[in-house]
């Protein structure tokens, strides 16, 4: 009950759309990735989205059924016409690069199960280019703790609300 391995990686047709059947639970590792999807209507039998599954797609949106508990990294890497998410409840981390150079991804909507964080998930998105998320040389997103700037010196005091700290927040 998995959509194939690969099954339209770097596909060349341009504005795809895909619906998938109801009897898929699974986006598989690299499924979409570089594809030329412009949409896809995921259904409510999916519980999980694998690395790289729709890394380098088209789409503007993409609306991800309840049902996702898990979604892999770089999942939505490269996404570049990507302008807003809504990761359901239940999804507890955020891998690494999952939204990273996400040129116009400007609202990304978090549910409150979120628990951890992996390096530079928001890494290229404008939400990492914006200043006024960056307090004292600490970019903050939401009440995620993401980065330091390369060039702070003297004390770090993280902020009152802070809830998690994203992985590897100090490397690099």
């Amino acid at each position: 009950n998995i959509a194939g391995l690969g099954a339209i990686h770097s596909c060349s047709p341009k504005n795809l759309k895909i619906t998938l059947g109801s009897d898929i639970t699974y986006i598989p590792d690299n499924c979409f990735e570089n594809s030329g999807i412009s949409e896809i209507i995921i259904p409510d039998t999916v519980t999980s989205i694998g690395n790289y599954a729709f890394a380098g797609c088209g789409f503007t949106n993409i609306t991800i059924p309840d049902s996702v508990t898990s979604i892999g990294g770089w999942a939505f890497n490269g996404c570049a016409n990507l302008t807003e998410i809504t990761i359901p409840d239940g999804v507890e981390t955020l891998n690494p690069f999952i939204f990273c150079d996400c040129k116009n991804l400007t609202a990304i909507n978090l549910p409150d199960s979120i628990k951890e964080v992996g390096p530079a998930a928001f890494y290229g998105t404008p939400m990492y280019e914006n200043q006024e998320n960056w307090v004292d040389g600490a970019l903050y997103i939401n009440d995620i703790f993401v980065a330091v700037d390369s060039s702070a010196v003297g004390e770090l005091v993280i902020k009152p609300g802070t809830k998690i700290i994203a992985a590897e927040v100090l490397n690099g």
